[in-house]
């Protein structure tokens, strides 16, 4: 999972843009994953919203809370109590395993009196927040298949630490792009490859090793061809100026087996 979860209930009672909707049978963010194991989806998932400030509220068999304070003044205003004037924003995941697939459904949901007995949650399924929650879900294909690229270059020792958008994604999920052009960075893992690069969220990820990235399959099948101890050139567009930067890949530390 940064884009979606730093930034995540950030406008839950303004009118950031009309309603959305999702075209899933649940009418909510979700998705199916083949050949992808449920130890491997709730890893992802619960990295994805770590890095994003929130903490493990539920973790079941079949189901995956986490919990965030919101920030924003006027959704404390309104849906804070007596009680508790500071609201929760959670997100849960359903999970479902059907044959060799996978199928993950989220939540969104602003909760009143958190930890309480007397919970009261209000929905956001259909806010501009569950379409940043929809681009996640849909970059887990990416990783949690062994069979494809992202996990091809994380066994190889490979993390680049990002993830993006195409520049329609990204105004979808009210993330305002400044450019056309790239992949839109929505999350940055703490100290990856990326963040000591200097890859910030909102940059516009141009070019690996000289290739243009148009999609975020572009990225992992360059990045599964990388060796460990490489380092690769980079262009990323920031506020309408191009940055050429490198990436520095670290080989695996030897085993004590290996040294000797």
């Amino acid at each position: 999972m940064r884009i979606w979860v730093a930034g995540i209930f950030a406008c839950l009672l303004a009118s950031c843009g009309t309603p959305v909707n999702h075209q899933t049978a649940s009418g909510k963010p979700e998705v199916v994953l083949q050949n992808a194991s449920v130890d491997a989806v709730k890893s992802e998932l619960i990295n994805n919203m770590i890095n994003g400030g929130y903490r493990v509220t539920k973790d079941t068999s079949y189901e995956l809370s986490f919990d965030k304070p919101v920030q924003n003044i006027a959704a404390a205003a309104l849906l804070g109590s007596r009680y508790d004037a500071q609201p929760n924003a959670r997100v849960t995941y359903t999970i479902a395993s059907m044959g060799p697939n996978i199928r993950v459904v989220a939540d969104l949901a602003v909760i009143t009196n958190p930890g309480s007995s007397f919970e009261r949650r209000t929905e956001f399924n259909n806010s501009q927040d569950s379409a940043q929650i929809q681009a996640m879900l849909d970059n887990l294909k990416l990783f949690v298949d062994p069979n494809s690229p992202g996990a091809i270059a994380r066994k190889n020792g490979i993390v680049m630490g990002l993830k993006t958008l195409t520049p329609e994604e990204a105004k979808k999920a009210n993330l305002n792009p400044s450019s056309e052009n790239g992949r839109y960075v929505f999350i940055v893992d703490p100290g990856s490859v990326a963040e000591r690069a200097g890859v910030k969220k909102g940059d516009m990820f141009l070019s690996f090793a000289g290739r243009s990235m148009n999609t975020q399959e572009d990225i992992l099948q360059v990045v599964s061809q990388t060796k460990p101890g490489a380092t690769v050139p980079v262009e990323i567009e920031r506020a309408g100026e191009v940055i050429k930067m490198s990436f520095a890949f670290q080989k695996p530390a030897q085993t004590a087996a290996a040294k000797r």
